[in-house]
């Protein structure tokens, strides 16, 4: 795993008690200065299993007081100060596998920047999901619950959040429980993140597809957007839990590495002959050129795939505090597919990079 996430494990006491995972992080939220309060800042970062240089990721995300509200308080602070991290580039990005790189070195120019044209034929935000409040686009790109007229801050809904990113909606999620054929959920997504995520217009979403198939299919899904908007997808921000459980057969489509973790389709993956790349689309470059990528080096790709399961493996387990897997909670483990897999990797010549 990337250095930062490597550390003693956690008392088992510490992880079985909500209580005392409370009473941890109120004892260093009242000094937020690490100097100031060492011993209880030092037990904050073995309890979420980071480096020191976490802390002031971690004060940021404890002062803002949205853990008291979360089931799991441990594993909400450790994910939302990961990120917090790479916002304030705190990171020690001298580990092999975890990086920042040239924007430059990523070939695939959908991975740097947000798109600002509006959906065509469609609503440019999410109204009237729940009770007259909508959606609003943050800095970072993701969507928020702004307040109707009661004042009224709301969140999404827990089950549709993408991992532990409170303000930022799962449209793999969505879309599964959206469709009526499965074999549409995957294509469905996709329009979704390029619809919400991306701020894409149909033209070039259909253009950037790979090849007249997927075109053909992306523009379908664009078009039942519209058609069932009001009866399949607002209604599901209303609900406070999953109209039921997924089955392996609605989500067989997805690009799965193991039976309950598939590869996102928002990441973008690279392999130019000794590194499988794998970054977040939608990512704003640093001033400097410079953005968070997850590298595996290898010897071959066969390798490189071998490896990716491992980590897999890894996320199905610890969580991925990088947003490039989903887990997904299914009856029964669903089928991995590494042909998917294998046709969402771009293969590129180093050299040409």
């Amino acid at each position: 795993m990337p250095l930062g996430w490597s550390r003693p494990e956690p008392s088992p006491q510490a992880e079985s008690r909500p209580d005392q995972v409370l009473s941890i992080f109120e004892r260093a939220v009242a000094s937020p200065v690490y100097e100031v309060n060492r011993q209880a800042w030092d037990e904050v970062l073995a309890l979420l299993n980071l480096r020191t240089c976490y802390q002031p990721a971690v004060a940021k995300v404890l002062s803002e007081q949205r853990w008291r509200d979360t089931k799991n308080p441990r594993a909400y602070v450790a994910t939302a100060a990961a990120r917090a991290a790479l916002s304030m580039k705190l990171l020690d990005f001298t580990d092999r596998e975890f990086r920042r790189v040239q924007a430059s070195d990523i070939s695939d120019r959908t991975v740097t920047t947000h798109q600002s044209i509006s959906p065509l034929n469609g609503p440019d935000i999410i109204e009237d999901a729940c009770g007259g409040n909508i959606y609003e686009r943050t800095s970072g790109g993701a969507l928020r619950w702004v307040p109707g007229d009661d004042g009224d801050y709301r969140e999404i809904q827990p089950w549709l959040q993408r991992g532990e990113e409170y303000d930022s909606v799962d449209w793999e999620t969505v879309a599964a429980y959206a469709v009526q054929k499965p074999r549409m959920a995957c294509n469905l997504a996709r329009a979704l993140i390029e619809r919400f995520e991306f701020r894409t217009g149909r033209p070039e979403a259909v253009a950037r597809a790979d090849g007249k198939l997927a075109g053909a299919e992306l523009e379908a899904a664009w078009k039942w957007i519209d058609r069932n908007w009001t009866e399949r997808i607002a209604p599901l921000f209303r609900m406070e839990t999953p109209p039921r459980r997924l089955t392996p057969s609605d989500v067989e489509r997805f690009p799965f590495l193991i039976d309950e973790v598939s590869i996102r389709l928002d990441t973008y993956i690279q392999w130019d002959g000794s590194t499988l790349a794998l970054v977040r689309k939608g990512l704003t470059p640093a001033s400097d050129g410079l953005m968070p990528a997850y590298g595996i080096d290898a010897s071959s790709f066969e390798g490189a795939l071998r490896e990716l399961c491992n980590l897999a493996a890894e996320v199905a387990v610890d969580g991925d505090p990088l947003g490039l897997f989903h887990c997904w909670p299914c009856d029964g483990p669903a089928t991995a597919d590494m042909l998917l897999v294998r046709n969402a990797i771009r293969h590129v010549d180093s050299k040409q990079i």
